[in-house]
């Protein structure tokens, strides 16, 4: 079991983890104010067990009396949006739901990109078990802004809150005899937990954009990430070598992932887009 510890950097709840799907999109005025929306899916399956784990801890586990299980919380929202920056605001929120699962689609503004700070880390969007207050450990999208004729905007993907400097782990010498380890069973228990893992973010300006060096750019929109982990469960060889190597991070997942068929992933440390 040991190496289920794979997407540990970016999970608070490794059984809810690769149930979420997540999608973020800032679109971008000429004055550097804005919109974001997110959509937040849980799988059908993590629901029904929501769902069940809150009747259980209500007392009451008959059918008639389950606890119809909720991902949207407009409190929780708005609280989100005081982290997210000075100047973001929730503006509203409705129901979603798929053949795949429900959640919701929240829509917040912004006043000022420079002040905006997302989280791409999907770990705060997984609701946590009864008395469990762990949170996932935040990884910062931030944003620079210059106003003009051609307008500038520098997205940083890389800021991370201090800590104190990691020891890096000594490598087997037989990591080969580690990668053989991981069987069968252990690679179909890894799809049946991540396969449905998928965290999307992009930008989108108000405008033409005349240049940028970001690696996904169509038309005025900008894809910084789209990981769908059900490409990499396709990949059994791969996925043992992600397993053994044990990634910490949402960063480092990138770098592992950025050449699977399906998957997009900026690596620039800034991306740079001008535009009109």
């Amino acid at each position: 079991m040991k190496y289920f510890k794979v997407l540990i950097g970016i999970s608070i709840l490794t059984c809810l983890i690769g149930c979420i799907d997540t999608e973020t999109v800032i679109k971008v005025k000429k004055d550097g104010s804005g919109t974001l929306e997110e959509t937040v899916l849980l799988s059908n399956a993590v629901t029904e067990m929501m769902q069940s784990m809150a009747s259980s801890f209500g007392g009451d586990t008959t059918e008639a009396n389950k606890e119809e299980f909720n991902l949207l919380d407009e409190d929780k929202l708005k609280e989100s949006a005081k982290k997210m920056g000075e100047g973001v605001s929730f503006v509203s929120a409705e129901e979603y739901k798929t053949d795949k699962g429900k959640g919701y689609k929240a829509i917040f503004t912004f006043n000022d990109i420079t002040k905006l700070r997302i989280n791409q880390n999907p770990g705060d969007n997984v609701p946590s078990k009864p008395g469990d207050n762990k949170t996932a450990e935040p990884e910062y999208i931030s944003f620079e802004f210059k106003k003009g004729k051609v307008s500038t905007l520098k997205i940083k993907c890389h800021e991370t809150k201090e800590k104190e400097p990691s020891i890096k782990k000594e490598t087997p010498e037989k990591a080969s005899g580690d990668s053989a380890k991981v069987d069968d069973q252990a690679i179909e228990a890894m799809k049946n937990m991540f396969g449905g893992m998928r965290v999307a973010v992009s930008i989108e300006v108000d405008g033409e954009i005349v240049k940028t060096n970001a690696t996904h750019a169509d038309g005025n929109h900008i894809t910084i990430m789209e990981m769908d982990f059900a490409k990499l469960m396709e990949m059994p060889e791969r996925l043992k070598e992600f397993s053994v190597s044990n990634p910490g991070s949402v960063e480092e997942v990138k770098k592992m992932v950025k050449d699977i068929p399906g998957i997009k992933v900026d690596l620039n440390d800034e991306i740079v887009v001008k535009f009109k």
